[in-house]
C-alpha cells in the first residue's frame, strides 16, 4: 500500500489543508442541503463531511479529482453559473495537477472543497435522490483513493470509524423501530378517531364528533410522547430515517393539538338552536356560534397544514399512504 501514496504531505502543508477544510466546512454548513431537515444538525453534518472530503483529497490522485469534477460539472450545468464555473475551474486544476506530475497537496484539498461545494448546490433533479447519487458519483472516489494513500495507522483509525457509523445507523433504527412499536396502538387509534371524528363533522354529527375527536386527541398525544422519546432522538442524526421520525411526531403531536382543540369547539356547538320560531330565526343563536366555529375552521386549516408539511419523498409507503388518506378527509371537511 506504500507503493500508491506519490505525494507528501508535510507539516507546513497540514496547516494550511486544515484552512482549507475549515473554509469548506463553513461553506457547506451554509450551502441548503438538509439531508435530516433540521437546521442545527444539518449543519453539523455537512461541514464535518466537507472537512473530511478535502483531507482525503489532499493524498487523493489527480485522475479521481478530474473524474469528481467531471460529474459535479455536468450536475452543475443546470445550475448558476457560478457553481458551473466553480466545477470546470475544479477540473482545470486536476487536469494541470495530471500533466505536470505535482504535487500540489494543498491544491489538491482546495479541488477536493470545490467539488464539495459543488455538489451540495446541485439542482439537477429528474428524479428523486438524483443529486445525491451524483454526489456520491463524485465524491467516493475521492475519499476512497485519498484515505488508501495514507498511513496503514490513519487508515485503520478511519476503518473503524465508518464502522462506528455503521453501528450507530442500525441502533438508530432499532431504537426507531422500538419506539414506533410502543406507540403504534396508540397512533393506530388515534388515527381512527379522527378520520371518525371529521366524518362525523362533515355529517353535521357534532355530539358524535366532538367525543371522537377529545379520544382520538387522548391516543395522539400518547403516541407523540413515544414518537419523540429517548428510544428516538438517534434517528434525528441520520438522514433518511430523521425525515419518518420528525414527520411521524410533527403530524402526531399538531394532529393531537388540533384534535383537542376541534373537539373544544365542537363542544359548545349547538346547531338545534339554529331554529325557526314563529317565522323568524334567532340571529343570537347565530351570533354565539360564531366563536367556537371560528375556532373549528381554524383548528382543521391548522391540521391540514400540518399533514401537508409532513409530506416528504423519504417517507415509508405505510405512513405515506396514511397520511394522503387522512389529508384528504381534512380537506373535504375545511
Amino acid at each position: 500500500m506504500s507503493g500508491l501514496r506519490r505525494n507528501t504531505i508535510t507539516s507546513d502543508d497540514n496547516r494550511w489543508i486544515a484552512l482549507v477544510a475549515a473554509s469548506s466546512a463553513v461553506a457547506a454548513a451554509f450551502s441548503g442541503a438538509a439531508p435530516t431537515g433540521a437546521t442545527a444538525i444539518d449543519a453539523v453534518i455537512l461541514a464535518l463531511f466537507a472537512a473530511f472530503v478535502v483531507w482525503a483529497g489532499a493524498s487523493a490522485p489527480w485522475w479521481t479529482l478530474a473524474v469528481g469534477a467531471m460529474i459535479a460539472t455536468t450536475g452543475a450545468v443546470t445550475g448558476p453559473v457560478v457553481v458551473t464555473a466553480a466545477a470546470v475551474a475544479a477540473l482545470a486544476g486536476a487536469l494541470r495537477i495530471g500533466v505536470t506530475r505535482a504535487n500540489r497537496p494543498i491544491w489538491r484539498a482546495a479541488i477536493a472543497g470545490t467539488v464539495v461545494q459543488v455538489v451540495l448546490r446541485l439542482e439537477w433533479n429528474p428524479f428523486f435522490l438524483s443529486s445525491a447519487l451524483l454526489a456520491t458519483a463524485a465524491i467516493a472516489p475521492i475519499i476512497m483513493n485519498g484515505v488508501v494513500r495514507r498511513p496503514r495507522f490513519i487508515r485503520k483509525r478511519i476503518f473503524w470509524g465508518f464502522a462506528g457509523l455503521a453501528v450507530l445507523v442500525l441502533v438508530a433504527a432499532g431504537s426507531m423501530g422500538a419506539a414506533a412499536a410502543t406507540a403504534r396502538t396508540d397512533a393506530t387509534g388515534g388515527y381512527t378517531g379522527m378520520l371518525d371524528g371529521l366524518e362525523f363533522v362533515q355529517d353535521g354529527r357534532i355530539p358524535e364528533a366532538a367525543e371522537a375527536l377529545h379520544t382520538a386527541a387522548a391516543d395522539l398525544e400518547r403516541a407523540d410522547a413515544r414518537l419523540s422519546g429517548p428510544l428516538s432522538q438517534l434517528a434525528r442524526l441520520v438522514p433518511g430515517l430523521a425525515q419518518n421520525r420528525n414527520a411521524g411526531s410533527d403530524v402526531v403531536g399538531r394532529a393531537a393539538v388540533s384534535a383537542d382543540a376541534a373537539a373544544n369547539a365542537l363542544d359548545v356547538v349547538d346547531l338545534d338552536q339554529l331554529t325557526v320560531s314563529g317565522g323568524m330565526i334567532d340571529v343570537f343563536a347565530f351570533a354565539n356560534l360564531e366563536a367556537p366555529l371560528t375556532t373549528l375552521d381554524e383548528t382543521i386549516a391548522d391540521l391540514d397544514q400540518a399533514l401537508r408539511d409532513a409530506q416528504s419523498p423519504w417517507l415509508v409507503t405505510p405512513f405515506a399512504t396514511r397520511l394522503d388518506t387522512a389529508l384528504d378527509r381534512a380537506a373535504q371537511v375545511a
